[in-house]
């Protein structure tokens, strides 16, 4: 009989240990999936302004081009008002007191 209660005493120890090496074990992965997750999170976040830093340095550059090209549409309109301005404000008024 005592040996019956020894095994069973003995048998309740290895279900305790299994039980907190379960817990234990249930803890650790909590805890690395979480640091995990910490890290994808982190790297993502890295790697979104990395790309953000690229996208506006892209689109300062394709600013820089429009302004050029702006600039120089103004240019030739200014230039082709002061070779033919005359000529159009000619046209405009003859236009105008025609009708």
């Amino acid at each position: 009989m005592k040996r019956i209660i020894d095994t069973d005493k003995k048998a309740q120890k290895i279900i305790e240990t299994a039980q907190k090496e379960l817990i234990e074990s249930e803890n650790t992965i909590i805890e690395n999936a979480s640091k995990q997750r910490d890290e994808i999170l982190s790297r993502a976040r890295s790697r979104n302004i990395k790309n953000k830093e690229l996208e506006n340095d892209f689109l300062e550059q394709e600013w820089i081009k429009k302004k050029a090209d702006y600039e120089r549409q103004i240019k030739r309109m200014y230039e082709l008002a002061e070779k033919r301005g005359d000529e159009w404000v000619g046209t405009i008024v003859s236009r105008v007191l025609e009708h």
